[in-house]
């Protein structure tokens, strides 16, 4: 019983997954973009703590790393 519902779900995922993966792809792009973002800020920031923990740092490098953790 578990092998044909696996089966059928597997039909039904590989008919939709043609016929809409464009329109998926389409879909996703704004996600990830603000994902990407998001983690760029979050790098960006942690990168400048770890800077500061072995360099003197300056104050307009220590108001970027607030801003961007």
């Amino acid at each position: 019983l578990y092998l044909i519902f696996l089966i059928m779900v597997f039909i039904k995922i590989r008919v939709n997954t043609i016929a809409s993966s464009r329109e998926r792809i389409i879909n996703n792009v704004p996600v990830f973009l603000q994902v990407v973002l998001i983690n760029m800020m979050n790098t960006i920031g942690t990168l400048i703590y770890v800077y500061m923990n072995f360099v003197p740092a300056s104050q307009a490098l220590i108001i970027t790393g607030q801003i961007a953790w």
